[in-house]
């Protein structure tokens, strides 16, 4: 059966291998071959379809070769769906609404967590990551011997460190600890001399003090155990006073 038109056959014969397209003759091109030679075959019926080009004298072999062999037809959906066709749709009598599933068909249905929605390769992921942050914390906690000193880059003088400590007292305006301060190291140093120990209260010290200095008990009892000084001026008189006390008592 050979095919005419456009029924399908069990062959296809092209009589022409020229189109006129309104202007020339020209010959078919690779789409338009393909479109003919498809229905070559019957559905159903024939395994195979045959296909028959009718060589024309004005036609080359070559360009016979050259358009059956060539590439297929490109073809591009220009199906766009739009609100029109959207709202054509809801004006039917029914809507048939196709909603893509997570699984197979048939599969069990009913909502999952997210610890179920993670794949096992990334809990291995994790596990390999926090093995590796316990590693490199143990390595850099290691200890491969005894601590050794170094020397210091930069020799700092006791009188810088003072003045240092002293602008950031006055910066933060804690005369209350820069007197406590004072106190503490005027006592360090003096209790020794008295023959007193480091952990001695006011009943002890006072008296010791002014056994051996012309002040008296209630002064050096303000002194050392007064409230804070209220500004910078009464801080500078204070350390004045103390150092004072502590060449006097020392003194033999």
């Amino acid at each position: 059966m050979i095919a005419e038109g456009r029924v399908p056959a069990r062959a296809v014969v092209v009589s022409s291998f020229t189109k006129f397209d309104g202007v020339n003759f020209a010959t078919l091109t690779t789409g338009e071959l393909t479109q003919l030679m498809g229905r070559a075959g019957r559905r159903g019926i024939d395994t195979i379809g045959h296909g028959v080009i009718l060589k024309e004298a004005d036609v080359e072999i070559g360009t016979i070769y050259e358009v059956a062999l060539g590439e297929g037809l490109v073809v591009e959906s220009k199906f766009l769906p739009n609100y029109n066709m959207a709202l054509n749709l809801l004006r039917a009598p029914r809507v048939v609404w196709l909603v893509p599933g997570l699984g197979p068909p048939g599969a069990s249905g009913g909502q999952k967590t997210l610890t179920q929605l993670i794949p096992l390769p990334v809990y291995l992921v994790v596990i390999q990551l926090c093995l590796a942050v316990v590693l490199a914390a143990l390595w850099r906690a290691r200890r491969l011997g005894p601590l050794v000193p170094e020397r210091l880059p930069v020799v700092v003088r006791a009188s810088e460190t003072v003045e240092g400590h002293a602008r950031l007292y006055q910066a933060r305006r804690a005369r209350d600890r820069a007197a406590a301060a004072l106190r503490a190291a005027m006592l360090a140093r003096t209790l020794p001399t008295l023959g007193l120990a480091p952990g001695a209260g006011p009943g002890e010290i006072v008296p010791a003090l002014s056994a051996r200095s012309a002040g008296g008990a209630a002064r050096i009892e303000a002194m050392l155990f007064g409230p804070a000084p209220g500004d910078d001026a009464s801080l500078v008189a204070l350390a004045h006073d103390l150092d004072a006390l502590e060449r006097e008592v020392r003194t033999p």
